[in-house]
């Protein structure tokens, strides 16, 4: 660990307290002793439990938002050629992303489950950042739609509109993958939403 390691420290004890006691609940005291470091170390590093909670928070969506770019932008880049691989390998590479996704949550489920579940609600601030990731991520899915008309994959629909239903049911699942209810394999749980998901979106001629 480097010169900030008792940062890190503070943070990672962070994000075991807050799933565990919720954000309100929470105090100072609870995180540094968790941390097993003195109150005056935390406050070298965060003003209070606040600005730790958003730097968290902050890193969670930056991440997920990171992981789902990149995953559009290597589909496209892959399969926007004019010799594209053709639909079987869309479709893995699809599962793929989802995998990367589910996969991200499943290794982040405490903070995760946060976020789904009590962001909206802790104040304004927080119910705007929840609104404002939410239509982030349904602009990444967008462009994929998007993506997938323009090579003939999918049918012409209101794009924005696909994404929000995508989105709405990827959140639902990503709740319950963070608070245990789902205990399906991801990548079972990802052919089984691509299926489903792309099933109204492709011309019918090439519907399962």
């Amino acid at each position: 660990m480097g010169t900030d390691s008792k940062s890190d420290l503070i943070v990672d004890a962070s994000t075991r307290v807050f799933p565990r006691l919720g954000y309100h609940k929470a105090t100072v005291e609870d995180i540094i002793q968790e941390a097993n470091v003195a109150r005056s170390t935390f406050y070298v590093y965060f003003s209070s439990k606040r600005e730790i909670f958003d730097n968290i928070m902050g890193g969670l969506m930056e991440g997920m938002l990171s992981t789902i770019e990149a995953g559009v932008d290597s589909i496209v880049e892959t399969f926007g050629a004019s010799d594209r691989p053709g639909d079987a390998e869309l479709m893995k590479a699809l599962v793929d992303l989802l995998n990367q996704v589910f996969g991200f949550i499943e290794m982040n489920r405490g903070m995760t489950r946060i976020f789904l579940n009590d962001l909206i609600g802790i104040d304004e601030d927080m119910t705007m950042l929840f609104h404002e990731f939410q239509d982030k991520l349904t602009g990444d899915f967008e462009r994929l739609i998007r993506f997938g008309v323009d090579i003939g994959f999918l049918r012409r629909v209101d794009q924005r509109r696909a994404a929000d239903f995508i989105v709405g049911g990827l959140i639902h699942v990503a709740r319950d993958i963070s608070t245990g209810v789902i205990d399906s394999e991801v990548d079972e749980m990802s052919r089984e939403i691509v299926d489903m998901q792309l099933n109204g979106l492709r011309p019918a001629g090439a519907r399962a």
